[in-house]
């Protein structure tokens, strides 16, 4: 970032990634900014620009740096910002310019314990309800094993019958809605199982037709059951074999001696809105298969 550019900058004016402040003494409003700009897109805070947009800079000391760090420091999650210092030509003063880089996986951040949103050219307190939702997000982040693409594993090692009569079934049952997808993509898709038209890890755990057999570490049950709790399931009516409950996270399920249900204490059965594939087993009776949310 050079003299040139900053200049450019300052003549097209703030936008909803850049905004301009006269000098540091305008600090604690810039840190406000920062945060809505990584809770958004990202962007740029600019020191030195006047209310006229003239790139007119100011003195900068190692007091100067000290308060910029003492700023960045109020950001929680550490925030990635990277300081640009740019020397005013003809001049002693200089340009500052604290660019923030987006980081989805890390929202929501706060400053001083309070988030804040960018909204046009201003910055303002974000809702309670949008900081749940990003902090949600971030506890259930969608960089995980089973969101990355499958690497070596095509459409034409799933069984498609499957997946079809998959569909039917939770149709049938009124697990899913009528209209759900005719095609193996369209249901893969529907399901989340695949994104940019690449299958996902988690596409094979659910419908490899031995899931054990290239993931030894995915641990899980699989059986007939019924809800009977919020975190409990009734016992199964046969014995638990492998299958792909869970993906491998949160502590395998087990039947308490003292009790006649299998207790949750993962949670794995509070499911997601794409977690249940029913299907129908050899005798007719209905089973279940889980894919961990």
């Amino acid at each position: 970032m050079d003299f040139s550019t900053l200049n450019q900058l300052a003549a097209a004016g703030e936008s909803e990634t850049l905004e301009f402040k006269t000098t540091t003494g305008q600090l604690p409003q810039a840190g406000k900014t920062l945060c809505g700009f990584l809770n958004k897109r990202g962007g740029t805070v600019v020191f030195g620009i006047d209310p006229q947009g003239r790139p007119l800079g100011q003195l900068v000391t190692d007091s100067t740096l000290r308060e910029i760090g003492e700023i960045l420091r109020r950001l929680e999650p550490a925030a990635p910002i990277t300081l640009h210092r740019v020397g005013v030509p003809d001049s002693q003063h200089e340009l500052l310019a604290l660019e923030a880089e987006p980081r989805p996986d890390l929202l929501p951040f706060t400053f001083d314990g309070r988030p804040w949103e960018r909204l046009g050219t201003t910055v303002a307190p974000m809702s309670q309800v949008r900081y749940q939702e990003l902090l949600l997000a971030r506890t259930h982040s969608r960089h995980r094993w089973e969101t990355m693409p499958a690497e070596g594993i095509s459409l034409r090692d799933l069984d498609e019958k499957e997946i079809l009569r998959t569909a039917r079934t939770g149709v049938a049952s009124g697990r899913l809605p009528e209209y759900t997808g005719y095609t193996a993509v369209e249901l893969l898709d529907r399901f989340g199982l695949r994104a940019e038209g690449k299958l996902l890890n988690a596409s094979p755990c659910a419908l490899w037709p031995a899931p054990t057999a290239r993931f030894p570490s995915m641990p899980g049950a699989y059986g007939t059951f019924q809800r009977s709790g919020k975190n409990r399931v009734s016992r199964p009516t046969a014995a638990p074999r492998p299958c792909l409950l869970a993906a491998g996270r949160g502590p395998p399920i087990s039947p308490p001696p003292s009790t006649g249900c299998w207790s949750d204490p993962a949670g794995s059965f509070r499911t997601s809105r794409r977690a249940t594939l029913s299907r129908r087993s050899s005798t007719g009776s209905p089973r279940e298969r889980l894919l961990s949310p």
